[in-house]
């Protein structure tokens, strides 16, 4: 293996790390699916593979995929399967899941096809789509039961822990931040190993929400500290990142939680009621909203204008390009071509993608695209709401499945306003999260089983 593009130190390391990954994997896939969970972030280490650009976190899974297919001759036994045509071949996956999956594949190759940009197109379906779902795949044969699923969610945590200790740290000292305007004390904001401060959110948020459902879970106190410290130091890598779409997306979740509790239920309205009443009255407030909606409405945008103004002026941009291109979308790789010409302010910069979900999807994988994961979103919470209308409140398998709920929820709320799938950790841990979902509430419905016998 010959990798370039890093210092002769990091390349030995790279290697070292991706052997004993091998080898740990070939003694046992799953923890190779462990080490590639703990390690999301590590796609931020590019090297380059025979002249292709990769990143550790790709080759990783590119690893895990195909040692596990070839652990215990897997791959000629299910070729040996579907070639005599058994309808009973091992497939954890669920028929409504491989029908979304598949549309999500075909639509993104057919983006592929049609792509302008095709080497770089080509990156992005590898990496967002392809890889994600070589997880999936591993992950739903070898997590076969809560106490593996649970060790991949304090996986997460771990990895949570770290980040939030790192953004406390360079909080505090600024040290670490290259952006010199980030790293001012007066707006510092946070970077991590990321590079950039909503990166740190984008990760945490959904690790966050995952814990909050999971908290209700019962175990040592050790166990109950670990999740307080994933919840807390998340915050805290959220807050100094100063970005109100996670903050507001948690609030929501930790809102919805505190509602299904019947303890917190009465007190947590009034408190919103309260809020809510204080805030219509307060002069201050009604002012400065009826002007922010004025300059929304006239779309006038200057230099200092908020973040919520740009992002609507570059939704309304993003929305006429569509509505000039509905099937095809911008193109994979494309949003910033292709929004070129219906870019209104020059001292604007294009973003590299319109920094909503929906959006998002259809600019980038057309409409047959975005549909199919509006599917996968239908089959997600019709799942889970089965799930949880069978366990009881107060179930362990419930907690889990709660968990699954929330971190799905921060991820819509949070994709209103940014990119929850469109990046290398991100989409690996949109499809872990698919994962849970079917693990999590197939254990469910088998405790139900149980309980009724």
């Amino acid at each position: 293996m010959e990798l370039t593009n890093l210092a002769d130190g990091q390349s030995l390391l790279v290697l070292l790390a991706l052997t004993a990954f091998a080898y740990l994997t070939w003694q046992k896939p799953v923890h190779g699916l462990y080490l590639i969970t703990a390690a999301l972030p590590a796609y931020v280490i590019r090297p380059t593979l025979f002249g292709l650009p990769t990143t550790v976190l790709e080759l990783g899974i590119l690893m895990l995929f195909c040692i596990w297919l070839a652990k215990d001759g897997r791959w000629h036994r299910i070729n040996w399967q579907f070639f005599r045509g058994e309808k009973n071949i091992d497939n954890p996956i669920p028929p409504e899941f491989r029908l979304a999956l598949s549309l999500i594949l075909v639509s993104v190759g057919l983006a592929l096809a049609l792509s302008p940009a095709p080497a770089q197109a080509f990156g992005i379906f590898k990496a967002y789509f392809i890889e994600p779902v070589l997880y999936l795949i591993v992950f739903l044969y070898e997590v076969r039961n809560t106490k593996t699923a649970e060790h991949i969610i304090w996986l997460l945590g771990l990895t949570t822990i770290v980040i939030g200790a790192i953004a406390f740290w360079q909080y505090e000292t600024g040290l670490g931040i290259t952006n010199p305007f980030w790293a001012d004390s007066v707006q510092r904001r946070i970077t991590t190993f990321f590079g950039y401060p909503n990166a740190n959110s984008l990760f945490a948020t959904p690790i966050i929400a995952l814990y909050l459902g999971y908290f209700s879970k019962r175990g040592s106190i050790a166990a109950q500290i670990f999740k307080v410290g994933v919840v807390a130091l998340g915050l805290i890598a959220i807050i100094a990142a100063q970005t109100t779409g996670a903050l507001l997306a948690i609030v929501i979740a930790a809102w919805i939680l505190a509602l299904r509790l019947k303890k917190t239920r009465g007190f947590f309205i009034a408190v919103v009621i309260i809020a809510i009443t204080l805030t219509a009255h307060s002069s201050d407030s009604r002012g400065y909203t009826a002007d922010l909606m004025g300059r929304i409405a006239r779309n006038e945008l200057n230099l200092s204008s908020t973040s919520l103004e740009i992002r609507i002026n570059q939704w309304r941009e993003t929305w006429a390009m569509l509505l000039d291109h509905p099937v095809r979308g911008g193109g994979l790789a494309n949003y910033q071509q292709s929004l070129a010409s219906y870019h209104s302010y020059d001292f604007l910069e294009i973003y590299l993608y319109p920094h909503s979900l929906l959006l998002n999807f259809w600019s980038e994988i057309g409409l047959l695209g975005l549909l199919a994961f509006l599917w996968l979103g239908v089959v997600i919470f019709r799942r889970l709401h089965r799930a949880l209308s069978i366990a009881p409140p107060s179930a362990d398998d419930a907690a889990l499945v709660w968990g699954v709920v929330l971190a799905w929820i921060v991820t819509i709320f949070h994709g209103l306003v940014d990119v929850p799938y469109f990046k290398n950790d991100l989409s690996v841990l949109w499809m872990l999260l698919v994962g849970l979902t079917i693990v999590t509430t197939r254990y469910t419905a088998a405790g139900a089983r149980k309980r009724s016998d």
